[in-house]
């Protein structure tokens, strides 16, 4: 069941039931790498935005992979057999979680965070 819950929340295209919005981290960082993508590149971008952005991209880039890594994980442990054959992907999954957070998401929005305060737009109304 939980691991349904974690599919959810990654990529609710997969598993559309849960107790998540229904957005998905997928999506998110998808559609903030586009986003990002056409900020840098629009005429006029700043230093602030363009410097940032290569790292942000990065950060987001390896999000990606380890959400796809981390959904295989997730269907791995729903197709188990027994409880026995989950605990190798569950840490994996664990870990993974732990990585999309602590070295992809956390490090893009201090970079984003960054690009905010030198546009003058951090605590802006959004």
């Amino acid at each position: 069941m939980h691991a349904g819950h974690v599919l959810h929340a990654l990529d609710p295209g997969v598993e559309p039931k849960g107790p998540g919005a229904g957005y998905g981290v997928k999506k998110a960082a998808t559609g903030a790498l586009q986003h990002l993508d056409f900020a840098a590149k629009a005429d006029g971008a700043t230093a602030a935005i363009t410097t940032h952005a290569v790292q942000v991209s990065s950060s987001l880039a390896n999000v990606l992979q380890w959400v796809d890594q981390a959904i295989a994980d997730a269907q791995r442990i729903r197709a188990a057999a027994d409880a026995a054959d989950t605990a190798g992907p569950a840490a994996d999954l664990a870990a993974l979680t732990l990585r999309i957070s602590d070295e992809g998401l956390q490090p893009a929005l201090t970079q984003m965070d960054l690009i905010l305060k030198a546009e003058g737009l951090l605590g802006a109304p959004r």
